[in-house]
């Protein structure tokens, strides 16, 4: 049954099949592959979920930039696997990735609220070294690319940035050899050309805006 629930959101698994028997409400409390997501459209609050659940039964979290951040302790989520942030701030970020500990992600997609100087990231982003990521999505990448050459990153089997040149693309199939699909939103072909006959290319490169 489990494998079911794998299908149904977090709200209709505690607020209505929970509902339906004291087996079935048995099973959901059992079940410990929960994703949340604090939305605009959620029609839960934080009180209401962990009432119901423990953290340790969450494996997926969500978060967009109207929600305070600072009222939940990532690391009590010691089974968290996959890690979306919306509309986040470097600053809120660097706060967060500065106070994490937990070591079992292995996805992350990031999306910042505006453009920023990269080297604010830098910081930010060593914290990964903590981390065995196969899934990364960053909608910022446009000067340099250094930061991901650490070996939080070398599992990585599915890459999405934002803007990437012909060259840099070249470096990081050299960097990330598992990589298996890479999608850019901005490539750009204007720099001077590699002999990348030497790289493996991975199976699906998916590139718009060229």
């Amino acid at each position: 049954m489990h494998r079911i629930f794998d299908h149904c959101d977090t709200e209709t698994l505690l607020f209505s099949i929970r509902r339906i028997s004291k087996y079935i409400c048995a099973v959901v409390e059992t079940y410990d592959r929960f994703a949340l997501s604090w939305t605009f459209t959620s029609k839960f609050d934080d009180d209401d979920i962990f009432h119901l659940i423990q953290a340790e039964q969450v494996v997926s979290l969500s978060f967009l930039a109207n929600q305070d951040m600072s009222r939940f302790d990532i690391n009590q989520f010691t089974r968290l696997r996959s890690l979306t942030l919306i509309g986040i701030c470097t600053d809120e970020l660097e706060k967060l990735f500065s106070t994490m500990t937990i070591n079992s992600l292995t996805s992350m997609s990031i999306h910042l609220c505006h453009m920023s100087n990269d080297q604010t990231l830098i910081p930010s982003l060593s914290q990964f070294n903590n981390l065995s990521l196969s899934q990364f999505a960053f909608n910022e990448v446009n000067k340099g690319i250094r930061w991901m050459m650490s070996a939080s990153f070398e599992k990585l089997k599915y890459l999405q940035i934002n803007i990437c040149s012909y060259n840099e693309y070249v470096i990081l199939l050299y960097h990330l050899p598992n990589l298996r699909i890479f999608r850019i939103n901005n490539y750009t072909m204007k720099e001077l050309m590699f002999d990348h006959s030497t790289y493996d290319l991975n199976e699906s490169t998916l590139m718009s805006n060229c």
